[in-house]
């Protein structure tokens, strides 16, 4: 088995849906980690050490983010409601599905009594994810229960404070064990296809969530299709079914190209940083951003010296810790500057002198 899973949990939306995009995926590098998923990296590390450390009889971190304080105190609230057994940044084997699918899940706690399974998984970005039918979660859920079959009800959590989502930013679903049997009869199908001999690449809405989307022959195709349907002929006078779906397949050319924005922006970024010329484009640094490169702890403790309150519920940003007349010292400042992808001729894209 090889040490990263070729059908993750994390991405059973996109290779259930389109199988061809495991083996695309085969064919390059993984991209480097980006600066949203290292940030939600260090969230889930702090949201873990928070529930462990509290689980074990510790006093709850006093400075955190509030969106992983909401996320820990919910998990925490379901583990002392009885006898369970609590599962914390745990891998996990999805074998029922397929040997190469495993992967960490975030939390989970089973309640022996009522025999009801809660697995959570926390979402530090802003982009709304559903709950209900969640793949990911399904496949975790399969894991679970391979080592608890006595398991009867499941509910499936997602925890996103950051994202605006008419649910809230802690949506359930409830099913049973049965449902998840059969939800994972149907990604043991996927997987099965995904991992067998020439599966089809299909596009979708899932191309948004596939690091391949920038190369996939469907996801191009199906772009340009719907790029020519929404600047094909309109007459000046239409019925309002007409401009209906002439309005429909507008905002899905939209949000498709968005989506091979985003895949192609991130691989020309990439290939840029890796010393190689991309005709047109360039990486030029953004507006430095000055962040603390000291605890918390030792900022308040320095404006408290200097009789300034640099604290709110977080901590104020250095600029504003500045405009209230603190006096900073060199070495609690960390200045970054983010690269921007730019475009810098036009003419040089397209192949034009």
């Amino acid at each position: 088995m090889s040490a990263h899973s070729i059908l993750a949990p994390s991405s059973a939306a996109v290779w259930s849906q389109c199988p061809g995009s495991v083996l695309a995926s085969k064919a390059f590098a993984e991209a480097e980690e980006g600066e949203a998923a290292r940030v939600g990296t260090a969230a889930h590390d702090a949201a873990a050490s928070y529930i462990t450390e509290v689980l074990g009889g510790k006093p709850a971190p006093e400075y955190v983010d509030e969106s992983v304080e909401m996320y820990a105190q919910y998990v925490l609230g379901v583990a002392r409601s009885g006898d369970c057994i609590v599962g914390v940044e745990e891998r996990l084997e999805c074998s029922a599905i397929h040997p190469e699918c495993f992967g960490t899940c975030d939390a989970y706690v089973y309640n022996h009594v009522d025999r009801v399974l809660h697995v959570f998984d926390y979402k530090h970005g802003r982009g709304p994810v559903e709950v209900k039918q969640n793949r990911q979660l399904i496949a975790y859920t399969s894991g679970i229960i391979q080592k608890v079959p006595e398991v009867e009800k499941v509910i499936l959590v997602i925890i996103q404070p950051r994202a605006f989502h008419k649910d809230g930013p802690i949506r359930k679903w409830e099913t049973t064990r049965g449902w998840i049997k059969n939800a994972t009869d149907a990604l043991a199908k996927a997987a099965k296809e995904a991992t067998g001999p020439n599966p089809p690449t299909v596009s979708g809405s899932h191309c948004r969530y596939c690091r391949m989307r920038w190369a996939c022959p469907a996801a191009i195709e199906a772009g340009a299709s719907l790029y020519e349907a929404v600047g094909s002929y309109v007459p000046n006078s239409v019925d309002g079914e007409d401009i209906g779906a002439l309005y429909t397949v507008t905002l899905r050319a939209l949000k498709h190209l968005e989506y091979l924005s985003a895949g192609l922006s991130a691989e020309i970024e990439a290939r840029i940083r890796s010393g190689e010329s991309v005709g047109g484009y360039r990486l030029k640094p953004s507006k430095v951003r000055k962040s603390w490169a000291v605890p918390a702890e030792d900022v308040i403790t320095l404006g408290e010296l200097s009789g300034v309150d640099v604290s709110k519920t977080d901590i104020v940003t250095p600029k504003q810790a500045a405009d209230l007349g603190l006096e900073i010292p060199a070495s609690y400042i960390k200045k970054e500057s983010k690269m921007k992808l730019t475009e810098v001729n036009a003419a040089e894209v397209f192949g034009r002198k």
